[in-house]
């Protein structure tokens, strides 16, 4: 187990054998684990140009000299992009929403993506001479000056990585990220070459290396979305369903009569819960495959989509009699 803080550049070996920098993880929590990405090195020459996906690229952009992205002990995670010019603010965003979360780090169980890059520019990638920096190799068909693209996955220690067997894309573990926490990249071939847009009456297209917040993917198999309760966030229970430690009680909750309420979560609080919103919509019924930590609990439940004056919140209970 690692006894010190960690504090790494992870970047690619090219197809010229020159090794380019991809990103920074830092953990700098004093009193707990916390994590900092930044995505350019020690505010060089080259520009983060961030855009949200309903703004107009570049007239609404925001650029800058330099950005982080920090992933705090309860679940926010914020983006800070530094001043550009004298008399600029620093800015300060949560991807998701003011006061919205995702996973606490100490809870993060199985395999849970943070965020992706899309890799094109290889000449924006800078040149490293790190001598603390983890190197990502491959056998030539992913870094070979074709784009591509990695996602950064955070995962207990106690999970195995995941098995890889496809041509084109291969997964790099470093292990210790956090005192419970492995982070695993997830590298793979492209054919994403940018973004078309339009300056005036003309075409043109973003083929700048871009970085995207990733949420985890909500699974649906026999008709139901698999859910796993250990990571919902600030969600009113049921009485005695779980303890102070959030340990679930798995036979009281199989044996619920029927049309029990049985929580209640905003989705403030589980912004990975938004994709229900696309999935399903308002006011709908919907069946639940429940999981408690990645282990699938056999057992289907009801849940809707609502709002009342606090937001949007998703509530659960058991099913209606047969």
């Amino acid at each position: 187990m690692r006894k010190s803080k960690l504090n790494i550049s992870v970047g690619f070996k090219d197809h010229e054998g020159k090794i380019r920098f991809l990103f920074r993880v830092l953990n700098y929590g004093k009193s707990s684990d916390e994590l900092k990405f930044s995505f350019n090195k020690s505010r060089d020459y080259r520009k983060i140009i961030h855009t949200d996906d309903n703004k107009n690229y570049p007239f609404e952009s925001i650029i800058r000299n330099y950005a982080e992205l920090s992933y705090h002990k309860d679940g926010t995670l914020m983006w800070k992009y530094s001043e550009l010019f004298e008399g600029d603010k620093s800015i300060i965003n949560n991807p998701h929403g003011e006061g919205s979360r995702r996973t606490p780090l100490a809870n993060i169980g199985i395999w849970e993506t943070i965020f992706m890059s899309n890799i094109i520019r290889y000449n924006d990638c800078s040149i490293s001479s790190d001598s603390n920096i983890e190197v990502i190799e491959d056998k030539g068909d992913i870094f070979n000056g074709e784009p591509f693209e990695y996602h950064v996955f955070l995962g207990n220690i106690r999970y195995q990585t995941p098995p890889n067997n496809q041509t084109g894309e291969l997964v790099y573990r470093i292990n210790d990220i956090t005192y419970k926490l492995d982070m695993i990249i997830w590298v793979r071939k492209s054919s994403f070459y940018g973004e078309p847009f339009m300056i005036g009456n003309k075409n043109a297209i973003n083929n700048n290396n871009r970085i995207k917040i990733c949420e985890p993917k909500l699974q649906i198999e026999d008709g139901s979305v698999q859910i796993d309760l250990r990571i919902l966030i600030n969600t009113k229970w049921a009485e005695n369903i779980v303890n102070d430690k959030m340990k679930l009680n798995v036979d009281k909750l199989k044996r619920l009569p029927p049309m029990t309420k049985f929580c209640k979560s905003y989705l403030k609080d589980n912004p990975y819960l938004n994709q229900l919103i696309e999935l399903i919509g308002f006011n709908k019924g919907f069946s639940v495959s429940v999981f408690y930590d990645g282990v699938n609990l056999n057992h289907k439940m009801t849940a809707i989509l609502d709002k009342d004056e606090k937001g949007e919140f998703i509530g659960i209970g058991s099913n209606p009699p047969d």
